[in-house]
């Protein structure tokens, strides 16, 4: 198998967009040459590349997690979206420290 190298400056233009727009944004598809939701490309990528090797990698567990942040958002979603409605950094602090308590030890 081979890959492709794109120039430079249309991988910086992905990186701009995911920066920038996050999850929510679209990226550009450089196979079919147009934008796609970042999500689906994302997730498409993921797939792609390590579907056939996660099980020998003993990485299901956290591929699977990261097909849920795409399906709801990352925290900083979550955290953005509480400044938002509330306006106020307090709380997106104090939401902050209680999702770190709940991880698990």
């Amino acid at each position: 198998m081979t890959f492709r190298i794109y120039p430079a400056d249309v991988i910086e233009e992905n990186k701009w967009r995911a920066v920038n727009h996050g999850l929510d944004g679209k990226l550009i598809d450089f196979g079919k040459q147009q934008e796609r939701p970042a999500r689906e490309l994302i997730a498409e990528v993921v797939d792609w590349f390590i579907d056939d090797v996660v099980d020998e990698l003993g990485s299901r567990k956290e591929v699977a997690y990261a097909h849920t942040i795409l399906q709801e958002g990352s925290s900083a979603d979550r955290h953005l979206a509480t400044f938002s409605e509330t306006g106020r950094l307090q709380t997106v602090v104090s939401q902050l420290i209680e999702e770190t308590n709940d991880l698990p030890q």
